[in-house]
């Protein structure tokens, strides 16, 4: 169970990061605008009052007042994807999408089995199809990019390749440095090195930067 000072713990941070992002340097800086994040605020203030509606936990002892009042808020994993993801689909702004992604990506802490329990990606391995390296090679055989104003090209090798499967996604694994490739939603290639970052980025990559 998330208890409501921890509840209260996130939403003071969440909430002082997003007003933070309403001043006009950072409104700058980052190129969003004010009206992105009062959208952010209002449509979260609408999601938490759903989750407090559905998930929350009553005292079951004491006087009437106290059992009228909320002791925390409990999810399954599964209830926590669920709310969270189904709300952040409907939205295509970025500053939206991000706002509900962080939320959920901090309460998971608190919500047994909404972590991977994995230490090592490899074990979500499994063989490349054929179709999956041959459209590999074709979209990420050849990485051209811009490196300090030259354009420098990477080649990529896939043959009896492994992809990590993870909810419901199969990223294909070169053999040259066991980097995960994929294509966003937008066309854009993306790559995230599983030495590091797969446990966590790895979501930022499906629920942001791919779509």
């Amino acid at each position: 169970m998330i208890s409501l000072q921890v509840w209260n713990n996130i939403y003071r941070h969440n909430t002082e990061w997003a007003i933070r992002r309403m001043q006009p340097d950072c409104l700058e800086v980052y190129k969003d605008t004010l009206q992105d994040w009062l959208d952010t605020l209002f449509i979260f203030n609408g999601i938490q009052e759903d989750i407090f509606k559905h998930y929350s936990v009553l005292y079951k002892s004491g006087n009437h007042f106290k059992r009228s009042c909320i002791k925390g808020i409990e999810f399954t994993a599964n209830q926590l994807f669920d709310v969270f993801h189904n709300y952040m689909d409907k939205y295509t702004n970025y500053t939206v999408r991000h706002f509900i992604f962080s939320w959920w990506n901090e309460l998971r802490h608190y919500v047994p089995g909404a972590l991977p329990t994995l230490d090592c990606p490899w074990e979500y391995f499994k063989p490349a199809t054929d179709e999956e390296i041959k459209q590999a090679m074709k979209d990420f055989g050849a990485i051209t990019e811009d490196w300090n104003g030259e354009m420098v090209t990477h080649t990529h090798t896939f043959d009896g390749a492994s992809v990590l499967e993870y909810r419901s996604h199969r990223f294909i694994i070169d053999n040259e440095w066991g980097v995960a490739w994929f294509k966003s939603n937008t066309g854009k290639i993306r790559s995230f090195q599983l030495e590091w970052d797969w446990r966590y980025l790895i979501d930022e990559y499906l629920d942001l930067e791919a779509f």
